[in-house]
């Protein structure tokens, strides 16, 4: 297992583990800096991948381990045991796991390797409401997980809620604030102060993964049914197809023959802000999440969302304030919230009132402060010794 030398050595150590390297990324890149300003010395484990230098640039080291998303028990056991020896090596104070199978490898790797406190960040519960053999699996997973973890936090309340119900966790899982996957950095998800909304020709738009339970399908039939009265509408869907739960290929063929899609398998990090900031409002029909960040990231550049009221999702929109919850598969309630959403005087409320709302509840700075507090006081309940707290201007 390779690992990259980024700065000297600090103490305490921190290992934080997610699956794949676009996962640091985008869920890791706010907190990272803020972890290593905090006096840890930080350690990333992940699938190897082009990582961003602004993401990992000041982390101690970044640890290539192989892991798939998929089901792969014999892999699986062959990464617990690498990540255990690394872990024996390296003793850090606390490992953070999370993405499913990356949570899986990391909690029992470092339960192995008897590290004193091992979090389990559960950012999601695929599990939920599907059957089948990779339904009993991802769950049982996240049940391993948890039980070799000395701690677990949910990105969400209901995700919590969900952990508990089903059964994944023994005590509810702690929730930071108001929830919180990584935050909005507000300086850069900005409203555009040079764009009007023309009603006439709204632009609905989504980001993430195009998978079934992402309920692209349905994004389509709304805004078929949408265009009946407002024929300017387009819909921007921004994302690629989901290797792990593709959609149908007749749905693939649909997306790029619709005069109404603007279909974009892939944008660049830095490119995101500016293009949230041009849609009029956000259609999320998704089966369950843990936290949206594109929820938020749409409400910080004052963009409604309509969505299913479902698990993670009902965290971060206040129904009839910054967009509509609807229940999940009404798709007639889903249009008629559509059309209210994109009614001139409405529009312009919930733009108004979710703007300051995303930066009073989930600023990145406020997320990432929290995160490094719970750390510090878990390592306290354990017995460990946290890094010295600097001053805070």
């Amino acid at each position: 297992m390779a690992g990259s030398d980024r700065s000297g050595p600090a103490t305490p150590r921190l290992f934080v583990a997610v699956t794949g390297h676009l996962a640091v990324n985008v869920l890791l890149r706010p907190q990272l800096a803020s972890l290593t300003a905090a006096g840890w010395e930080v350690h990333v484990v992940c699938a190897p991948g082009p990582l961003d230098a602004a993401a990992v640039d000041s982390v101690h080291a970044v640890h290539g381990l192989p892991m798939s998303r998929s089901v792969s028990p014999w892999r699986d056991v062959r990464s617990m045991l690498q990540l255990a020896r690394l872990l024996r090596a390296e003793r850090p104070v606390v490992v953070v796991g999370s993405t499913p199978k990356a949570a899986l490898v990391s909690m029992v790797g470092a339960r192995l390797a008897r590290v004193p406190v091992r979090v389990f960040q559960v950012r999601g519960a695929p599990w939920e409401g599907a059957t089948g053999r990779r339904a009993t699996l991802t769950r049982l997973a996240d049940r391993v997980a948890a039980r070799s973890a000395t701690d677990v936090l949910a990105v969400s309340s209901s995700l919590a809620d969900v952990l508990v119900a089903a059964g994944v966790v023994r005590r509810r899982p702690r929730v930071l604030l108001n929830g919180g996957s990584k935050g909005v950095d507000t300086s850069v998800f900005t409203p555009d102060p040079q764009r009007a909304y023309d009603p006439a020709a709204p632009v609905v738009g989504f980001a993430g993964r195009l998978s079934i339970d992402k309920g692209i399908g349905e994004i389509l039939d709304v805004v078929e049914t949408v265009r009946r009265t407002i024929p300017g509408l387009v819909v921007q869907l921004v994302g690629d197809v989901d290797a792990a739960q593709p959609i149908p290929a007749d749905l693939v063929d649909r997306l790029a023959r619709s005069p109404a899609v603007d279909w974009r398998p892939a944008v660049p990090l830095d490119e995101m802000p500016a293009l949230v900031s041009g849609w009029d409002l956000l259609l999320l029909p998704s089966q369950r999440e843990g936290l949206p960040n594109v929820v938020l990231e749409a409400a910080a550049c004052g963009v409604p969302t309509v969505a299913w009221d479902v698990t993670g999702v009902r965290d971060c929109v206040e129904d009839g304030r910054t967009g509509r919850l609807v229940p999940r598969g009404d798709l007639g309630a889903m249009t008629a919230a559509v059309l209210e959403c994109l009614e001139p005087d409405r529009h312009a409320r919930m733009a108004a009132f979710a703007v300051p709302w995303v930066r009073e509840h989930f600023d990145a700075a406020l997320v990432s402060r929290a995160f490094t507090d719970y750390l510090a006081d878990v390592c306290r309940e354990h017995g460990q010794v946290p890094p010295a707290p600097t001053v805070r201007s």
